[in-house]
This record gives C-alpha cells, sequence and structure tokens, in this order.
C-alpha cells in the first residue's frame, strides 16, 4: 500500500491518500510526533509491528471499489513550522495478513494567503471569510483549504458539518476585474481532491455565465467592526485583528466564523493560552446610546466550534447583567 499526505500546517485539515488497499477495505491513520523507528506489535498482528513509535490512531476509512482511501486529519492549532510529523496506514486484517504502508514524513508549513483572503458581503448578503486556513460562509459551511493552486484557484475539503456535501472537495475560482473581486464555487461535490484540481475552471471572462451556466457572485469588502487596539474597564488591552482577538493577559483567539450584522465572533482558544486553552469561545458585541463598544465573552469553553455558534450569545438590552449574568465590558480605543 501507497501513503500520500499533504504538507500540514497549524489549525488546518491534513489529507491523506491511501492506495492499493483491498476494495471496500476498513483502513485507519497514524501519526507521530516521533521519526520512524520501531514501535508497538499489536497482538492481533501476529508480529507484525508499527514503524512508529508512539503512534496515535483515530482516523478510519473505507477503500473504495478501486482500494484507494481518504483521510482527513484536522491539525492542532499552533505547532512550529518545521516540526515534523510521521505517518503510516494499516490494513489491520488477521493474524500475518495485517498490512502497512510505508513511513511518510511531513513538517508543517505556514499556510500561504490564499485568493479571495479577506471578509466578505456577497450580493446575495451571505458573508464570507477566508483566510489561510479556510473559506466559511454565513451559512456556516466550512471548506479547509488543502491546495492553493494560484493566485486565482483554491481547493478545499468541505467540513464535516455543512449542510450539502460533508466530507467532499470544492474548487474556487476567484477573478478581480476592474477593481471588483469575484468568486465561482465550480467544484461542490468531487469525491477526492484530486478530481478538484483537474476540473475545468470557471470562465472569469464571462461574469453572466462562466460559472458551470450561472453567473459569478461579487464579493464587496466586510471588514470586521470590532477591528482595532482597545483598552477595557478593567485595563486590559485587547488586539483585534480580521483573523484573531488578543489581550494583554496572553490569550489569543483564532477567529473562525463571525456575523457581522448579528454582532459575535466564534474563536478557537489558542493551545498556549493560559486560560482554556485548546476550547472554542464566542464574543458578542453592541453599541451603546452614546456609541460606545461593549463586548462580552459569552461563551469561552466549549467543547467544538459548532457548540459555540449555536450558544445563545449575550442579551444585547442588557448591559448591566446581560452577560451570563454579569455586566458587559466597555472598550475604549
Amino acid at each position: 500500500m501507497t501513503l500520500l499526505v499533504s504538507s500540514p500546517f497549524a489549525g488546518g485539515l491534513t489529507v491523506a491518500v491511501l492506495t492499493g488497499a483491498a476494495p471496500f477495505e476498513a483502513v485507519e491513520l497514524a501519526v507521530s510526533r516521533d521519526v520512524p523507528g520501531a514501535g508497538p506489535c499489536p497482538p492481533a498482528w501476529a508480529g507484525t509491528c508499527w514503524d512508529l513509535p508512539t503512534p496515535h490512531t483515530g482516523a478510519k476509512a473505507v477503500a473504495d471499489a478501486h482500494g484507494v482511501a481518504e483521510f482527513h486529519a484536522p491539525m492542532p492549532s499552533r505547532p512550529l513550522p518545521g516540526q515534523t510529523l510521521s505517518w503510516q496506514a494499516v490494513a489491520p486484517r488477521s493474524g500475518i495478513d495485517v498490512a502497512l504502508s510505508a513511513v511518510v514524513e511531513t513538517e508543517f508549513t505556514t499556510p500561504s494567503e490564499p485568493p479571495g483572503a479577506g471578509n466578505w458581503i456577497d450580493a446575495w448578503g451571505t458573508s464570507h471569510h477566508v483566510n489561510g486556513l479556510r473559506w466559511v460562509d454565513g451559512w456556516s459551511n466550512a471548506f479547509w483549504i488543502t491546495t492553493v493552486v494560484n493566485d486565482t484557484t483554491l481547493v478545499a475539503a468541505n467540513d464535516l458539518h455543512n449542510a450539502f456535501f460533508p466530507n467532499k472537495f470544492s474548487r474556487f475560482d476567484v477573478s478581480v476585474q476592474d477593481g471588483a473581486t469575484w468568486y465561482c464555487q465550480s467544484v461542490y461535490d468531487a469525491a477526492t481532491e484530486a478530481e478538484a484540481l483537474a476540473s475545468r475552471s470557471a470562465d472569469e471572462t464571462d461574469l453572466a455565465a462562466g460559472c458551470s451556466g450561472f453567473s459569478w457572485t461579487r464579493l464587496d469588502p466586510s471588514p470586521l467592526p470590532v477591528a482595532g487596539s482597545w483598552t477595557d474597564s478593567w485595563g486590559t488591552s485587547h488586539e483585534i485583528e480580521e483573523d484573531t482577538w488578543v489581550d494583554s493577559w496572553g490569550n489569543v483567539f483564532e477567529l473562525l466564523d463571525a456575523d457581522h450584522d448579528a454582532g459575535w465572533v466564534v474563536a478557537y482558544n489558542a493551545d498556549l493560552n493560559p486560560f482554556w486553552p485548546g476550547v472554542y469561545s464566542r464574543f458578542d458585541w453592541t453599541w451603546d446610546a452614546d456609541g460606545s463598544l461593549h463586548y462580552c465573552q459569552s461563551v469561552y469553553n466549549a467543547a467544538s466550534e459548532q457548540r459555540a455558534r449555536a450558544a445563545a450569545g449575550a442579551d444585547a438590552s442588557d448591559l448591566v447583567a446581560g452577560c451570563s449574568g454579569f455586566s458587559w465590558t466597555r472598550l475604549d480605543p
């Protein structure tokens, strides 16, 4: 069996493809921070051993009729660039028939800025947040960027929680013409990353019908309304950018999704945060009658992004006790 692994990057989604398995066979993927070497020998494998000293398993898949299986492995939020991961796949057949792939070593990389990076609103009123990790729309669909082809095209894995075509692959084509940005999701249901990559690109010379017979969608800039440098009423500073919210306590929150009209963002609490690392937060904001900005971290320890997003949020009509029974916090420039 042969294993291919895309270059991982912090907080992204790594795609691994295994070929040479038996048709419809169950297979597993293991990853390790260690260099390849003698690993454990599960009793059921009758003497066959891992080639990873500390294999971490959990990703499972079933090969298709051609013996090809694909895994989607989410990466930790903030590993150091250059850190190496070792990968190995197994078909855990009975006894001596266990089949292992060769070990593949990869290094964490810094994600390239994709075409269309930024915060946008489209002609239908749907928001789009695009960064080096993923493309998220206002319908809470997330697409994890696996390949930036060039400055006009990217391919992404559809998140498992998407309402439509989860665990498939999409292709986004972006065109900038006369200062305006347009996009076409020219593929949305490819079975593999390779299929999405091989698909025909949208026709940017025909914005009216060059997107598989439909029009391209215009994207207009929609910057985060609370971006800037702030100090709260307790003397804590807050540096809010399009992708991060950082306070002077050393907490870094990586912004994943936002609704500018409703006034909230969902964020991942960075792994090195002094408080509640590795979980998810929700920040709500509002302006009072005098035009002052107030925020509430209405969720700070959600187990998943979906739970943080689905939370009720803070009560903007009650700045005294509408933040989970506490007052909202004022932010001054």
